[in-house]
């Protein structure tokens, strides 16, 4: 899934409808307290429908849904709405595509061809207010495909006659129902089960309406499995434990390694695995994930896949752990190698700070067969170029701030808050680098909530270098206006925000201005305005 806009309306500081366009990469400047944060709490809301999310919509609508009123009773009258609108893949992908519930959908002018026609650009919307979700869309083209309007007893389903097109016509023909003259839709009355399991079953009516409720069941289905997860790193970051910096890796499958059958089950270690940290280390989920990550490549290293010889094992060990070279930009570069490499190339070029961890095997004292490396204790130690081995303590925040930084973006999507915590200005610059480079990496997606002039500043140098020839199109530091999306929040006087987009040209210049001279503070020290 891809998405490019965001539309808000009466949504936490939101009150007008704003449009929020989305790039590569997403700067949300603006005052504290100004709302910047909604933009993941919208995302989070939409994942609780469309995806496989444990909380629910309700709450976050009564938490979320804006309201000037103080009245309990009129607050329901307030109606917030949620549209992302984005590129999907082709629904219909699974067993409904089988029979002749796939050969009405797939037809000639049927709904299939509607969303090939466009290219398979959707909005996904949602509708609520204090009291809960009320209403549910799917939209493609010119067309609203589908509209539940919720409640709690009877709901009302709603298909678009022009997008359903022949599949609605081969229908009708199928259950001898007279086609509808000269009306553009089609609703009639279902039951909603429930917003998580998101199934329509039909309440009363015709067998017409039953298979329309099949269908929308499917697309609904396969809305279930968008991917709208997306790595959320707050601003409470702090210096890395060193109790953080050791916990065991297996090696089971269910760790997601594979080994054959000669695996350490699991279940082996009689006390939980990897909690061997204090939960209050908010840093500890982070090197978690670098640990696994080294555990993996070192696994895979001594147990390479089986039936290729000996030098296809290990050239496929080295694109696995990044070692080629050619696969350093790869959306599939191993997490420790990506951090490690950023950390060199990009942050501490001087100090050449990597991350490493030893693997201290572990063997049952049972006579159990296992694989080579089944198990592990890592322990994970800061090292500079020079071999010498520090903890985070020995060489202050930055670096502990930052890894985590390094791991949002390597996750693919994130909401990132405040990426300069800690850092020089210098470092600041180059993190820009970073997300750049991330633009390269498959459909990311993130947003970036900061009040650093430095990490904008070096994107605009980047589009002016590209715009130059200095950097082609295939270069890992090329960018591009259109890739980059700079929002401002402005609070009102009457209590709700404002968003400004910020446009960039190809020479790396802001066209419009800044509010209120967001980025003027320097000027105004320096020349005592």
């Amino acid at each position: 899934m891809k998405p490019y806009l965001l539309v808000l309306e009466n949504f936490q500081s939101l009150r007008e409808r704003t449009e929020i366009p989305i790039g590569p990469i997403t700067f949300l400047y603006g005052p504290n307290s100004a709302g910047k944060s909604c933009i993941d709490d919208a995302f989070a809301l939409l994942a609780s429908v469309f995806s496989n999310s444990i909380t629910s919509p309700n709450s976050m609508f009564k938490r979320w849904t804006r309201s000037e009123m103080c009245n309990v009773e009129q607050h329901k009258f307030s109606i917030a709405r949620i549209e992302l609108h984005c590129q999907i893949g082709r629904i219909f992908a699974g067993p409904s595509d089988v029979g002749a519930f796939g050969q009405i959908t797939q037809g000639k002018n049927g709904l299939v061809e509607w969303f090939e026609k466009n290219n398979w650009n959707v909005v996904l919307g949602l509708e609520g207010n204090v009291d809960g979700i009320i209403g549910l869309t799917l939209a493609c083209g010119s067309e609203t495909v589908f509209y539940i309007q919720l409640s709690e007893y009877i709901s009302e389903l709603e298909i678009s006659l022009k997008a359903f097109g022949r599949t609605y016509n081969e229908l009708t023909e199928k259950y001898f129902v007279d086609e509808i003259k000269g009306k553009k839709s089609y609703k009639f009355e279902c039951e909603f089960v429930s917003v998580k399991e998101q199934q329509l079953s039909l309440y009363k009516g015709k067998d017409l309406d039953r298979e329309i409720i099949a269908i929308v069941n499917s697309m609904l289905a396969d809305m279930r499995n968008l991917d709208m997860s997306r790595t959320n790193l707050g601003a409470d970051r702090a210096t890395i434990r060193n109790s953080s910096l050791s916990m065991i890796c297996t090696g089971d499958r269910t760790q997601g390694f594979w080994i054959g059958r000669k695996g350490l089950p699991y279940g082996y270690f009689r006390a939980p695995v990897f909690e061997m940290s204090s939960n209050e280390d908010s840093n500890f989920e982070f090197i978690k994930k670098l640990a696994k990550s080294s555990f993996q490549a070192a696994h895979d290293e001594l147990n390479p896949p089986p039936n290729i010889d000996k030098t296809e094992a290990q050239d496929a060990i080295e694109i696995m752990v990044g070692w080629n070279m050619d696969s350093r930009h790869d959306s599939d570069e191993m997490l420790h190698i990506y951090v490690n490499r950023c950390l060199r190339e990009y942050l501490f070029l001087d100090q050449g700070y990597q991350l490493l961890f030893d693997a201290l095997e572990i063997k049952p004292a049972t006579n159990i067969d296992v694989r080579p490396l089944a198990a592990a204790l890592m322990i994970g130690s800061l090292v500079d170029k020079s071999g010498r081995r520090f903890t985070f303590e020995d060489v202050g925040t930055g670096i502990s701030c930052v890894i985590p930084v390094l791991v949002a973006v390597h996750s693919g999507s994130g909401f990132i808050q405040q990426p300069e915590l800690h850092l020089h200005p210098a470092l600041q610059s180059a993190l820009g680098d970073v997300f750049i480079e991330a633009v390269h990496r498959g459909s990311a997606r993130h947003f970036i909530e900061t009040h650093s002039e430095y990490i904008l500043l070096r994107c605009l140098r980047r589009i002016r270098e590209t715009s130059a020839g200095k950097h082609p199109d295939e270069s890992p530091l090329s960018l591009r206006p259109e890739d980059l999306s700079v929002l401002y929040f402005e609070p009102q006087p009457e209590g709700f925000t404002k968003v400004k987009k910020i446009r960039v040209s190809t020479q790396g210049d802001f066209v419009d201005r800044w509010p209120r001279g967001f980025f003027e503070e320097r000027g105004k020290e320096l020349f005592d305005e």
